[in-house]
């Protein structure tokens, strides 16, 4: 097993266009056709918040690391349960680094709104680890919608208003994709967690997510490409102050 991982380890990093980082719904069945829908280096640790991902390692005490709930790696694109991650695995930041990704894709939040009983501070970290992303294309998928289960019971009536702040705080920088408003063409209700312990998708639902995710990234890329087509033709203008911001505009396509 040790011989394994050092040889997961010591192979070079794929470059990718696309990073996309998350939670274990991003080690589930939304993050495996997530990955595969936008073309992403797909890195994933369950039961992590923005907090992880902005340290340096996953783990900086493997024999304290309390993530056994799967993860997955571009060496392991499925899911690999009950046992940690691999060790030294990288935060957002080396993650980067690794792939070269000119995009990045943040899967995150559900953890965070439940640890925190949906308070404020967690916010405050997401908003930390988006400054990591630096000038590159943005995008964050929001947690959908939770109307029982784990989330009903750490946030209550709380959870809307925490996530209406993460679009607030996080919007500004990244194009916030809202899992809330993502509905589930059989039962013409938003997606929501249908597995037993009221927090995971199964196949079914998670493929709708991941679909629905990818679509909205498409739609939000294409009018990046026309934004930044305007913004050319005002540069040439001299007319700059005009153009007003682009990722609010951005902003503004995914969400009509």
């Amino acid at each position: 097993m040790i011989l394994f991982l050092a040889i997961i380890l010591s192979l070079p990093a794929a470059a990718a266009d696309t990073l996309l980082i998350g939670d274990s719904h991003t080690v589930g069945f939304f993050g495996q056709k997530l990955f595969r829908e936008i073309d992403a280096a797909r890195y994933a640790v369950g039961g992590t918040t923005a907090s992880h991902w902005a340290q340096n390692e996953i783990c900086p005490d493997q024999k304290k690391c309390p993530f056994r709930y799967g993860y997955a790696t571009p060496a392991i694109p499925t899911l690999k349960g009950g046992t940690p991650p691999p060790p030294h695995m990288a935060g957002l930041a080396g993650s980067l680094k690794e792939t070269d990704a000119k995009t990045v894709v943040i899967a995150l939040g559900t953890n965070d709104a439940n640890r925190s009983s949906c308070g404020s501070g967690s916010i405050d970290a997401m908003v930390k680890l988006v400054k990591q992303v630096g000038d590159r294309p943005c995008y964050w998928v929001g947690p959908p919608q939770y109307r029982q289960g784990p989330l009903q019971g750490s946030c209550g009536k709380k959870y809307d208003a925490f996530v209406d702040e993460m679009k607030a705080r996080i919007g500004d920088r990244c194009v916030f994709i809202d899992s809330r408003k993502i509905v589930d063409p059989q039962t013409k209700r938003p997606v929501e967690a249908d597995l037993n312990d009221k927090l995971h998708f199964s196949q079914r639902t998670g493929e709708i997510w991941a679909e629905a995710v990818a679509a909205e990234i498409t739609k939000a890329k294409k009018a990046e490409k026309e934004i930044a087509a305007y913004l050319e033709d005002l540069q040439g203008l001299g007319e700059m102050g005009a153009a007003g911001d682009c990722y609010g505009a951005i902003q503004r396509a995914v969400l009509e």
